[in-house]
């Protein structure tokens, strides 16, 4: 049974008869129920957008919609992205405000309202039997009655794909929906997703993935996309073979671009910290406790000079708390078992701005609060600054010839004076994983600093940072593709029961 039909369909992004075309070859596409694509290649996210009616069809009856099975024309659609700039980091504040004891909720809504897109506080018409089998389904039970602004940004996003499921659209298109997720929320979604749609064979789902992600295997049909538009498209016997060796090569390509941008060596000498030391960061027995709610019990960890750490543990297990302890994000921050640069945290002695003056972060929690009018070039100069994001006004020269270099390195030169909230969702992951690395800092912490970066830019960033030398670096990432290459990792298994696994790891 056919929803929607494309014969020799064009797309243009505005009105004006001038337009581009969105792609140069005209689509010719039949879309059924009961199929489960999986859309590969640089364009899927227009391709997604284009099916869903983002852009305007030429001609217009080019695109059939068959309304008699789509039923009401404002449920039929339900389009996920993760990608999105309004939602870059998919998580709402500064990562102290997730510390707060209170909420305030004229800006916040519990999970169950989210998700229902019932407006907070009412719950009178909310379906409790669709919103439990989700919470369950999704493993966002535990989280009942929670404010959505204390989520993980892992969690946030899995209650992202609940609200999305909740509307029961007979059209589900998810782009990049695996994106941020640890391998075990991949799983639960991905089951999920299985199970939601074989009980809906009236249902259309399209999901948009990455080259180097892996298929599904409940995906029933595949298509290959690029810059022109539909490649290939047929059902996954038909294209599985020729996706896997899209997939190799693809790596391939982006091992040769490693190697070529390892090469690149930073113009300025990294400062050197105020109490060098050889252990950098010392965790002594930390133990972080919200009232009689146990966050990290009696960690013990010790990161010197030189070490690149990864920190892994499952969406919501307690790296983003032990990450703000560090930069004194965390209200619990002045804690005597903590040591930095060699110096005991004490309140009164431990000086927030003296601190950030050696450290250097990325996270989603920065990327959604980032101010969208700063420059691309006033960007990375906000890397010099301590503790909070501004523009130096005292730029010594050495500072502008590094700025300078990195974003000729990148290709960026030109675009230096172009606005934050200009850029592609990729290119404000790069600029703010620049400003990160830009003073040379010597504590490093890149928090899901790749993830939403395209795979050439990865590649480039991987390569900057091969021979990376001037202190430590703090890599999250959930997946392989998304970690810089470290030799040591600490897991968060059950933090608040004090259970963490530390060892070395075979550089990735």
């Amino acid at each position: 049974m056919s929803l929607i039909t494309f014969a020799e369909a064009l797309f243009t992004r505005g009105s004006s008869r001038s337009a581009d075309f969105v792609f140069s070859k005209p689509l010719s596409l039949t879309l059924r129920a009961s199929e489960r694509w999986a859309v590969i290649g640089t364009s899927k996210t227009d391709f997604l957008k284009a099916v869903s009616g983002g852009f305007l069809v030429s001609p217009p009856r080019a695109k059939h919609l068959n309304w008699a099975k789509l039923g009401d024309p404002n449920g039929a659609f339900e389009h996920l992205h993760f990608r999105d700039k309004n939602t870059a980091g998919s998580g709402f504040t500064h990562m102290s405000a997730r510390y707060e004891f209170f909420k305030d909720v004229e800006v916040d809504e519990r999970l169950e309202n989210f998700i229902s897109r019932v407006p907070y506080p009412r719950t009178d018409s909310m379906d409790w039997e669709k919103l439990d089998f989700l919470l369950e389904k999704l493993r966002l039970e535990h989280l009942k009655g929670k404010f959505v602004n204390a989520l993980s940004n892992g969690q946030f996003r899995r209650a992202k794909i609940a609200r999305s499921a909740y509307v029961d659209p007979r059209v589900w298109l998810l782009d990049d929906v695996f994106l941020g997720l640890d391998p075990s929320a991949t799983e639960t979604v991905s089951s999920f997703l299985a199970d939601y749609t074989k009980k809906r064979p009236e249902s259309l789902l399209i999901l948009g993935q990455r080259v180097q992600d892996e298929i599904p295997d409940w995906i029933t049909n595949i298509a290959l996309v690029d810059k022109s538009g539909l490649i290939k498209a047929g059902t996954r016997n038909d294209l599985i073979d020729e996706a896997v060796e899209i997939r190799e090569q693809h790596h391939r390509n982006q091992q040769l671009l490693k190697k070529e941008s390892s090469k690149f060596q930073p113009l300025v000498k990294p400062p050197s910290s105020p109490q060098d030391s050889v252990t950098l960061i010392k965790f002594d027995n930390v133990s972080v406790k919200y009232g009689e709610k146990s966050v990290l019990n009696k960690l013990k960890w010790e990161v010197k000079d030189g070490e690149k750490w990864h920190i892994k543990g499952k969406n919501g297990s307690g790296k983003t708390t032990m990450l703000a302890l560090i930069t004194l994000d965390h209200p619990q921050s002045w804690n005597l078992s903590i040591e930095f640069l060699g110096i005991p945290r004490a309140t009164g002695s431990t000086n927030f701005f003296k601190t950030n003056k050696v450290i250097g972060i990325t996270s989603p929690e920065l990327h959604s609060i980032f101010p969208q009018s700063f420059t691309l070039y006033d960007t990375l100069a906000s890397g010099f600054s301590e503790g909070f994001i501004r523009v130096p006004a005292d730029q010594t020269p050495e500072m502008k010839s590094q700025i300078e270099a990195y974003l000729k390195h990148f290709g960026l030169w030109d675009k230096r004076d172009q606005l934050f909230r200009d850029f592609s969702i990729s290119d404000q992951k790069l600029a703010l994983f620049l400003r990160a690395i830009v003073k040379q800092p010597k504590v490093l912490i890149l928090d899901e600093a790749l993830s939403a970066m395209d795979d050439d830019t990865i590649s480039k960033c991987k390569g900057l940072m091969e021979n990376w030398s001037h202190g430590c670096v703090l890599c999250v990432g959930h997946i392989s593709e998304e970690v810089l290459p470290c030799d040591k990792y600490i897991e968060l298994i059950n933090a608040p029961e004090g259970v963490f696994e530390i060892g070395s790891t075979s550089k990735q």
